[in-house]
């Protein structure tokens, strides 16, 4: 997982596929007031988190990314969800609903997925929580199992 530092950095690098430390410095937002060597550090971490690639042309280093990033927001989405538990994953969607900037193609869409998630949708949702850490439901007397 990335910090969000470092996603200032992947930001620059996905609109630039093929960029050098003192171009990203001079793409970032100026309310940042990074040094080039902050930056240096951060593509450094990059590079050894596998995220950039490196190519060194004559004395210069140019990156690229190594991941996707719809593939990072995938990530950063399911694992939002494992910290969640089953029960209150339509909560969590709900939530995301009515912060999402929709058209009405979108809203359409969405619609029609979930009437066809209805269709094979289980009438009860099982919670997931480990023993001991259950907030969905009172603590089970005599140590009984919560899932």
């Amino acid at each position: 997982m990335i910090t969000q530092a470092e996603w200032k950095i992947m930001e620059i690098v996905w609109a630039n596929p093929r960029i050098d430390a003192l171009t990203i410095h001079k793409n970032l937002d100026t309310s940042l007031k990074w040094s080039i060597s902050t930056v240096k550090t951060l593509i450094s971490r990059l590079v050894k988190k596998n995220c950039l690639n490196i190519e060194k042309i004559g004395k210069t280093f140019f990156y690229s990314a190594n991941l996707n990033k719809d593939d990072i927001i995938y990530q950063k989405i399911d694992s939002i969800f494992d910290l969640v538990c089953n029960t209150k994953q339509a909560e969590l969607i709900r939530y995301i609903l009515e912060i999402s900037k929709m058209n009405k193609s979108d809203i359409r869409n969405i619609i029609t997925k979930l009437q066809n998630l209805e269709l094979t949708a289980p009438d009860i949702i099982k919670c997931n929580c480990n023993k001991g850490q259950c907030l969905c439901k009172p603590l089970m007397k005599n140590n009984e199992s919560n899932n």
